[in-house]
């Protein structure tokens, strides 16, 4: 059997799949783009800062990590928190990427609240250890 490009993606997003955890779904939305040599994620994660964000490959998959702390509940000049509906703590989401990708192939830009991660469709070495990757 001969695979298009369209099988490759739709091969590529149903090895994602089992990865993702549905309480982060709600979240980290992502939208996955095919190119002829790449795949695009673009990730969103409103209200985060670059330095609240950790990318991290490992056996072949890429994990995201956003983490905060920064919502203060105590009563100030500002007032009191009645209600609190922002979310204070971490999300991770894994894609797999395949194992033969390496961190130096990938690259992350974060801007207005969107991450976007792209990365070759296909190597031959393989990768075995843990990577992280810098977000430019």
């Amino acid at each position: 059997m001969r695979f298009t490009p369209m099988t490759q993606f739709e091969s590529l997003f149903d090895a994602m799949l089992p990865t993702i955890d549905s309480s982060n779904f709600d979240f980290m939305r992502t939208d996955i783009r095919e190119m002829d040599d790449k795949y695009s994620l673009d990730i969103d994660l409103p209200g985060y800062q670059k330095d609240d964000i950790r990318i991290s490959l490992e056996h072949g998959n890429l994990t995201i990590s956003a983490e905060r702390h920064d919502v203060n509940e105590e009563k100030d000049e500002d007032g009191e928190i009645i209600r609190k509906e922002r979310f204070d703590g971490s999300y991770t989401r894994s894609f797999y990427v395949g194992d033969s990708i390496s961190e130096d192939q990938i690259t992350a830009n974060f801007q207005n609240g969107t991450l976007n991660v792209e990365f070759p469709k296909n190597h031959e070495e393989e990768i075995e250890s843990k990577h992280y990757i810098e977000i430019e």
